[in-house]
Protein backbone atom coordinates (compact mmCIF):
# COMPACT_ATOMS: atom_id res chain seq x y z
CA UNK A 1 0.00 0.00 0.00
CA UNK A 2 1.40 3.35 -1.10
CA UNK A 3 -0.33 6.56 -0.03
CA UNK A 4 0.31 10.29 -0.09
CA UNK A 5 -0.85 12.11 3.04
CA UNK A 6 -1.20 15.87 2.85
CA UNK A 7 -1.38 18.10 5.91
CA UNK A 8 -3.79 20.95 5.20
CA UNK A 9 -3.69 24.33 6.91
CA UNK A 10 -6.27 27.07 7.14
CA UNK A 11 -7.94 28.11 3.90
CA UNK A 12 -7.16 24.66 2.38
CA UNK A 13 -3.48 25.65 2.19
CA UNK A 14 -1.06 22.73 1.91
CA UNK A 15 1.91 22.91 4.24
CA UNK A 16 3.33 19.35 4.21
CA UNK A 17 3.24 16.14 2.16
CA UNK A 18 4.19 12.59 3.19
CA UNK A 19 4.61 9.68 0.80
CA UNK A 20 4.39 6.43 2.77
CA UNK A 21 4.62 2.74 1.79
CA UNK A 22 3.66 -0.15 4.05
CA UNK A 23 1.03 -2.69 5.02
CA UNK A 24 -0.02 -0.41 7.87
CA UNK A 25 0.55 3.33 8.07
CA UNK A 26 0.39 4.76 11.56
CA UNK A 27 -0.35 8.42 12.28
CA UNK A 28 0.36 10.17 15.57
CA UNK A 29 2.65 12.33 17.65
CA UNK A 30 5.09 9.59 18.72
CA UNK A 31 8.36 9.23 16.83
CA UNK A 32 7.76 5.58 15.90
CA UNK A 33 4.81 6.50 13.60
CA UNK A 34 5.04 6.46 9.83
CA UNK A 35 3.51 9.97 9.72
CA UNK A 36 4.55 12.17 12.65
CA UNK A 37 2.30 15.18 13.31
CA UNK A 38 3.33 17.48 16.20
CA UNK A 39 -0.21 18.46 17.17
CA UNK A 40 -0.66 18.56 20.99
CA UNK A 41 -4.34 17.61 20.50
CA UNK A 42 -3.29 14.39 18.78
CA UNK A 43 -2.45 11.22 20.70
CA UNK A 44 0.92 9.48 20.50
CA UNK A 45 -0.68 6.78 18.36
CA UNK A 46 -3.81 8.39 16.99
CA UNK A 47 -4.94 6.47 13.89
CA UNK A 48 -3.87 3.83 11.42
CA UNK A 49 -4.44 3.22 7.71
CA UNK A 50 -4.62 -0.37 6.46
CA UNK A 51 -6.01 -2.40 3.58
CA UNK A 52 -8.77 -5.02 3.99
CA UNK A 53 -9.40 -8.24 2.04
CA UNK A 54 -11.40 -6.35 -0.63
CA UNK A 55 -8.50 -4.02 -1.38
CA UNK A 56 -10.24 -1.06 0.32
CA UNK A 57 -8.22 1.36 2.40
CA UNK A 58 -9.56 1.84 5.93
CA UNK A 59 -8.87 4.56 8.48
CA UNK A 60 -9.15 3.37 12.07
CA UNK A 61 -9.07 5.50 15.19
CA UNK A 62 -6.89 3.99 17.93
CA UNK A 63 -9.01 5.15 20.83
CA UNK A 64 -7.68 8.70 20.73
CA UNK A 65 -8.82 11.31 23.26
CA UNK A 66 -10.12 13.84 20.71
CA UNK A 67 -11.18 11.32 18.08
CA UNK A 68 -11.00 11.24 14.29
CA UNK A 69 -13.64 12.80 12.05
CA UNK A 70 -14.54 13.07 8.38
CA UNK A 71 -14.72 16.37 6.58
CA UNK A 72 -18.44 16.55 7.46
CA UNK A 73 -17.54 16.03 11.15
CA UNK A 74 -18.82 12.45 11.28
CA UNK A 75 -16.93 10.49 13.90
CA UNK A 76 -14.72 7.61 12.73
CA UNK A 77 -15.53 4.83 15.17
CA UNK A 78 -14.14 1.43 14.29
CA UNK A 79 -13.19 2.01 10.66
CA UNK A 80 -13.98 4.24 7.70
CA UNK A 81 -13.45 3.44 4.02
CA UNK A 82 -11.10 5.97 2.43
CA UNK A 83 -11.36 7.13 -1.16
CA UNK A 84 -8.54 8.98 -2.85
CA UNK A 85 -8.82 12.70 -1.98
CA UNK A 86 -10.88 12.24 1.21
CA UNK A 87 -10.26 14.68 4.04
CA UNK A 88 -10.20 13.87 7.76
CA UNK A 89 -9.64 15.79 10.99
CA UNK A 90 -7.34 14.23 13.59
CA UNK A 91 -7.15 16.29 16.75
CA UNK A 92 -6.93 19.78 15.26
CA UNK A 93 -5.04 18.67 12.15
CA UNK A 94 -6.70 18.29 8.77
CA UNK A 95 -5.27 15.66 6.45
CA UNK A 96 -6.09 14.53 2.93
CA UNK A 97 -5.28 11.03 1.75
CA UNK A 98 -4.43 10.27 -1.88
CA UNK A 99 -3.50 7.18 -3.82
CA UNK A 100 -0.47 7.36 -6.08
CA UNK A 101 -2.59 7.41 -9.26
CA UNK A 102 -4.74 10.34 -8.07
CA UNK A 103 -5.17 12.89 -10.86
CA UNK A 104 -3.75 16.32 -10.13
CA UNK A 105 -5.18 19.62 -11.36
CA UNK A 106 -3.99 20.78 -14.77
CA UNK A 107 -0.99 23.07 -14.88
CA UNK A 108 -1.57 26.82 -14.88
CA UNK A 109 -0.06 28.56 -17.88
CA UNK A 110 2.02 31.62 -17.12
CA UNK A 111 0.43 34.80 -18.45
CA UNK A 112 1.88 38.09 -19.62
CA UNK A 113 1.27 39.39 -16.10
CA UNK A 114 4.10 37.19 -14.83
CA UNK A 115 6.46 38.81 -17.31
CA UNK A 116 5.19 42.21 -16.19
CA UNK A 117 5.72 41.24 -12.53
CA UNK A 118 9.25 40.05 -13.36
CA UNK A 119 10.06 43.41 -14.97
CA UNK A 120 8.54 45.30 -12.01
CA UNK A 121 10.72 43.24 -9.62
CA UNK A 122 13.93 44.65 -11.09
CA UNK A 123 15.57 47.25 -8.81
CA UNK A 124 16.46 49.40 -11.83
CA UNK A 125 12.77 49.65 -12.77
CA UNK A 126 11.82 50.58 -9.20
CA UNK A 127 14.53 53.26 -9.07
CA UNK A 128 13.32 54.68 -12.40
CA UNK A 129 9.71 54.83 -11.20
CA UNK A 130 10.69 56.50 -7.92
CA UNK A 131 12.88 58.99 -9.81
CA UNK A 132 9.93 59.79 -12.07
CA UNK A 133 7.70 60.35 -9.05
CA UNK A 134 10.28 62.67 -7.46
CA UNK A 135 10.75 64.70 -10.66
CA UNK A 136 7.01 64.97 -11.17
CA UNK A 137 6.44 66.13 -7.61
CA UNK A 138 9.26 68.71 -7.82
CA UNK A 139 7.87 70.03 -11.09
CA UNK A 140 4.41 70.58 -9.64
CA UNK A 141 5.88 72.19 -6.54
CA UNK A 142 7.86 74.53 -8.80
CA UNK A 143 4.75 75.34 -10.85
CA UNK A 144 2.77 76.17 -7.71
CA UNK A 145 5.45 78.19 -5.93
CA UNK A 146 8.00 79.55 -8.38
CA UNK A 147 9.50 82.35 -6.32
CA UNK A 148 10.05 80.50 -3.03
CA UNK A 149 10.87 77.09 -4.53
CA UNK A 150 13.70 75.24 -2.72
CA UNK A 151 14.37 71.66 -3.99
CA UNK A 152 16.19 70.56 -0.82
CA UNK A 153 13.25 71.36 1.43
CA UNK A 154 10.82 69.41 -0.76
CA UNK A 155 13.20 66.44 -1.14
CA UNK A 156 13.10 65.82 2.62
CA UNK A 157 9.31 65.82 2.46
CA UNK A 158 9.37 63.46 -0.53
CA UNK A 159 11.60 60.98 1.28
CA UNK A 160 9.14 60.93 4.19
CA UNK A 161 6.24 60.39 1.79
CA UNK A 162 8.09 57.51 0.07
CA UNK A 163 8.72 55.82 3.41
CA UNK A 164 5.04 56.11 4.33
CA UNK A 165 4.04 54.94 0.84
CA UNK A 166 6.09 51.74 1.27
CA UNK A 167 3.72 50.65 4.06
CA UNK A 168 1.01 49.49 1.61
CA UNK A 169 3.27 47.10 -0.40
CA UNK A 170 4.90 45.94 2.85
CA UNK A 171 1.48 44.81 4.13
CA UNK A 172 0.87 42.83 0.93
CA UNK A 173 4.35 41.29 1.09
CA UNK A 174 3.69 40.20 4.69
CA UNK A 175 0.32 38.78 3.60
CA UNK A 176 2.09 36.78 0.87
CA UNK A 177 4.59 35.39 3.39
CA UNK A 178 1.74 34.29 5.64
CA UNK A 179 0.25 32.43 2.68
CA UNK A 180 3.61 30.73 1.95
CA UNK A 181 3.97 32.73 -1.25
CA UNK A 182 6.82 34.76 -2.68
CA UNK A 183 6.59 38.25 -1.12
CA UNK A 184 7.76 40.16 -4.26
CA UNK A 185 8.02 43.40 -2.28
CA UNK A 186 9.89 45.23 -5.06
CA UNK A 187 7.15 44.44 -7.58
CA UNK A 188 4.48 45.52 -5.09
CA UNK A 189 6.31 48.80 -4.44
CA UNK A 190 6.78 49.44 -8.18
CA UNK A 191 3.05 48.93 -8.82
CA UNK A 192 2.15 51.21 -5.89
CA UNK A 193 4.48 54.02 -6.98
CA UNK A 194 3.23 53.77 -10.57
CA UNK A 195 -0.32 54.09 -9.26
CA UNK A 196 0.68 57.21 -7.30
CA UNK A 197 2.24 58.75 -10.42
CA UNK A 198 -0.80 58.08 -12.62
CA UNK A 199 -3.26 59.38 -10.00
CA UNK A 200 -1.14 62.50 -9.45
CA UNK A 201 -1.06 63.18 -13.20
CA UNK A 202 -4.82 62.67 -13.36
CA UNK A 203 -5.52 65.06 -10.49
CA UNK A 204 -3.13 67.72 -11.78
CA UNK A 205 -4.61 67.44 -15.28
CA UNK A 206 -8.07 67.93 -13.78
CA UNK A 207 -6.91 71.11 -12.01
CA UNK A 208 -5.20 72.32 -15.16
CA UNK A 209 -8.37 71.83 -17.21
CA UNK A 210 -10.43 73.49 -14.48
CA UNK A 211 -8.04 76.48 -14.56
CA UNK A 212 -8.70 76.96 -18.28
CA UNK A 213 -12.30 75.89 -18.70
CA UNK A 214 -13.81 76.04 -15.21
CA UNK A 215 -14.70 73.16 -12.89
CA UNK A 216 -17.62 71.02 -14.01
CA UNK A 217 -19.52 68.25 -12.29
CA UNK A 218 -18.90 65.84 -15.18
CA UNK A 219 -15.14 66.43 -14.96
CA UNK A 220 -15.12 65.63 -11.24
CA UNK A 221 -17.23 62.49 -11.73
CA UNK A 222 -14.96 61.32 -14.55
CA UNK A 223 -11.88 61.84 -12.39
CA UNK A 224 -13.42 59.94 -9.46
CA UNK A 225 -14.43 57.01 -11.67
CA UNK A 226 -10.94 56.80 -13.17
CA UNK A 227 -9.27 56.88 -9.76
CA UNK A 228 -11.55 54.11 -8.47
CA UNK A 229 -10.78 52.03 -11.58
CA UNK A 230 -7.04 52.55 -11.06
CA UNK A 231 -7.37 51.61 -7.38
CA UNK A 232 -9.17 48.42 -8.40
CA UNK A 233 -6.37 47.54 -10.85
CA UNK A 234 -3.74 48.13 -8.14
CA UNK A 235 -5.57 45.95 -5.59
CA UNK A 236 -6.19 43.27 -8.23
CA UNK A 237 -2.46 43.28 -8.99
CA UNK A 238 -1.66 43.12 -5.27
CA UNK A 239 -3.78 39.99 -4.95
CA UNK A 240 -2.18 38.51 -8.07
CA UNK A 241 1.32 39.03 -6.69
CA UNK A 242 0.50 37.86 -3.15
CA UNK A 243 -1.48 34.64 -3.42
CA UNK A 244 -2.59 31.92 -5.83
CA UNK A 245 -6.31 32.41 -6.45
CA UNK A 246 -8.85 31.65 -9.09
CA UNK A 247 -9.65 34.55 -11.39
CA UNK A 248 -13.21 34.75 -10.02
CA UNK A 249 -12.08 35.01 -6.38
CA UNK A 250 -9.47 37.60 -7.25
CA UNK A 251 -12.07 39.80 -8.97
CA UNK A 252 -14.52 39.45 -6.07
CA UNK A 253 -11.93 40.23 -3.38
CA UNK A 254 -10.46 43.14 -5.34
CA UNK A 255 -13.87 44.69 -5.99
CA UNK A 256 -14.90 44.27 -2.35
CA UNK A 257 -11.73 45.87 -0.97
CA UNK A 258 -11.94 48.69 -3.55
CA UNK A 259 -15.53 49.41 -2.53
CA UNK A 260 -14.60 49.49 1.18
CA UNK A 261 -11.61 51.82 0.65
CA UNK A 262 -13.61 54.07 -1.70
CA UNK A 263 -16.37 54.38 0.88
CA UNK A 264 -13.91 55.23 3.66
CA UNK A 265 -12.18 57.80 1.43
CA UNK A 266 -15.52 59.40 0.53
CA UNK A 267 -16.47 59.67 4.20
CA UNK A 268 -13.09 61.23 5.06
CA UNK A 269 -13.36 63.81 2.26
CA UNK A 270 -16.96 64.60 3.22
CA UNK A 271 -15.94 65.47 6.78
CA UNK A 272 -13.10 67.53 5.34
CA UNK A 273 -15.53 69.56 3.22
CA UNK A 274 -15.50 73.37 3.52
CA UNK A 275 -19.07 73.33 4.77
CA UNK A 276 -17.86 71.69 7.98
CA UNK A 277 -15.16 74.33 8.58
CA UNK A 278 -15.46 77.75 10.18
CA UNK A 279 -12.70 78.99 7.86
CA UNK A 280 -13.02 77.46 4.40
CA UNK A 281 -9.88 76.92 2.32
CA UNK A 282 -9.71 77.89 -1.34
CA UNK A 283 -7.66 75.66 -3.64
CA UNK A 284 -7.11 77.97 -6.58
CA UNK A 285 -3.93 77.21 -8.52
CA UNK A 286 -2.30 79.79 -10.81
CA UNK A 287 -0.08 78.30 -13.48
CA UNK A 288 2.93 80.00 -15.11
CA UNK A 289 2.53 81.30 -18.70
CA UNK A 290 4.39 78.26 -20.08
CA UNK A 291 1.54 75.99 -18.90
CA UNK A 292 -1.38 78.07 -20.22
CA UNK A 293 -3.16 78.23 -23.56
CA UNK A 294 -3.06 82.00 -23.66
CA UNK A 295 -0.16 84.32 -24.38
CA UNK A 296 0.56 86.85 -21.63
CA UNK A 297 0.91 90.62 -21.90
CA UNK A 298 3.91 92.77 -21.10
CA UNK A 299 3.64 95.29 -18.27
CA UNK A 300 3.62 98.29 -20.63
CA UNK A 301 0.94 96.71 -22.80
CA UNK A 302 -1.15 95.93 -19.74
CA UNK A 303 -0.84 99.54 -18.51
CA UNK A 304 -1.83 100.93 -21.92
CA UNK A 305 -4.89 98.70 -22.04
CA UNK A 306 -5.95 99.69 -18.53
CA UNK A 307 -5.44 103.40 -19.41
CA UNK A 308 -7.68 102.95 -22.45
CA UNK A 309 -10.33 101.28 -20.32
CA UNK A 310 -10.10 104.09 -17.77
CA UNK A 311 -10.36 106.76 -20.51
CA UNK A 312 -13.42 105.03 -21.99
CA UNK A 313 -15.05 104.91 -18.57
CA UNK A 314 -14.38 108.63 -17.97
CA UNK A 315 -15.77 109.45 -21.42
CA UNK A 316 -18.95 107.49 -20.68
CA UNK A 317 -19.38 109.33 -17.37
CA UNK A 318 -18.93 112.74 -19.07
CA UNK A 319 -21.43 111.83 -21.78
CA UNK A 320 -23.94 110.77 -19.15
CA UNK A 321 -23.45 114.10 -17.28
CA UNK A 322 -23.94 116.13 -20.50
CA UNK A 323 -27.13 114.24 -21.21
CA UNK A 324 -28.60 115.07 -17.78
CA UNK A 325 -27.73 118.77 -18.23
Amino acid sequence: MELIIELVGRGSRQFDLHRVVGEKITIGRAFDNDVIIPDPHMCAHHAVLEENEKGEILLKDLGSINGSFTKDHVAVNEACVVSSGDEFVLGKTRIQIYQRDHKVAPSIRLTWLEQLAFIASKPSVLVSIIAGAVILSLFYQYANDIKSFHPGRYLVTLISVLLVGSFWPAVWALFARMKKHDARFVAQLSATMLFVIVVTLLQKTDKWLAFHFGTGMMLEIFESVLIIALAFLLIWMNYYLSIFQTSRKRWIYAMSLTAILSGLTYMATSFNDDRFKSRPMYNTTLYPPSMTFYSGQSINEYLRNTDNIFDEAVSLIDDAADTRD
